[in-house]
């Protein structure tokens, strides 16, 4: 699990053209909650019950997965439960397979995320920072301000 903020309090504040909303509401911080979550057992494991949830007023947004396996966009998904939560649904995970989710927070949390499965072999794994790879970061700079950040987040440019 890693928490990376998008951008910085003095670079939102610094524009005043630069806003990011989910459905309407303003994220005054937007941030980048990575999660890794890792079959650690010898069996593949059907459903399990995975759920992230935020501390405090922090809002818990659906993102993406990264590197799904082929055959698994139909297998994995990201439902919404309430403003803080969120659940992962997995119908499917291998001995040693990672799910790697993505999600959106509109700040950067007080505290830790709580990742919540009563499941045995069923881990998550720190990760390190998102950071933009060098040669990715002179596509980012061509591109307007705006469009970078969203770029990043869900172009999957991080490394």
């Amino acid at each position: 699990m890693s928490i990376s903020p998008l951008l910085t309090k003095s670079a939102m504040a610094a524009s005043s053209e630069l806003k990011i909303e989910y459905k309407g509401e303003l994220l005054p911080e937007p941030t980048l909650l990575s999660l890794d979550i890792i079959n650690a057992g010898d069996v593949a494991i059907e459903n399990p019950p995975i759920e992230i949830k935020a501390v405090g007023a922090t809002y818990v947004i659906p993102g993406y997965f990264e590197d799904v396996p082929p055959g698994y966009d139909a297998l994995w998904s990201i439902e919404r439960t309430d403003a803080e939560s969120c659940a992962v649904h997995l119908s499917h995970i291998n001995p040693n397979q990672i799910a790697k989710v993505r999600f959106l927070l509109d700040e950067n949390p007080k505290e830790e995320p709580i990742f919540e499965c009563p499941m045995k072999d069923l881990t998550v794994k720190r990760v390190g920072s998102i950071m933009t790879a060098e040669s990715a970061k002179s596509i980012l700079e061509a591109l307007p301000y705006s469009t970078a950040v969203l770029v990043k987040l869900f172009g999957r440019l991080g490394t």
